[in-house]
């Protein structure tokens, strides 16, 4: 995690001192698209930087999707969001172990709220 922390803290001081917003989730970065190819160079150089000249190659992962339609007055309308997660892509669907952890935790809420009490 210090590590993940170290990269990210660079890419983030690249982009503020640009005075150009991304937002960091988790390892990754969401940023507009037109600094598509500048970020992924921006990792890499602090990847690179980070672990002592060793290198790997992150590549983008996720392609943009266009909310434009969505904003009114500079304002995101989120009411309409949930159809476009209930039509993203089958890549972004949960995974397996998600759903068994998911399961798990569901069970566990579930026990919360309705234990069961025996008497001896």
């Amino acid at each position: 995690m210090n590590i993940d922390g170290r990269i990210a803290t660079k890419v983030i001081n690249y982009f503020t001192d640009k005075q150009e917003p991304v937002l960091c989730v988790h390892d990754s970065f969401i940023c507009r698209e037109q600094f598509k190819e500048e970020l992924t160079d921006v990792m890499n150089k602090a990847v690179k930087e980070v672990l002592q000249d060793y290198q790997i190659r992150i590549e983008p992962n996720k392609e943009v999707t266009d909310l434009q339609n969505r904003i009114n007055k500079g304002v995101l309308n989120v009411t309409s969001m949930k159809e476009l997660y209930n039509e993203r892509t089958i890549d972004s669907r949960r995974t397996e172990g998600y759903l068994l952890r998911w399961n798990k935790h569901q069970y566990w809420l579930y026990m919360l709220q309705n234990p069961i009490n025996l008497q001896i």
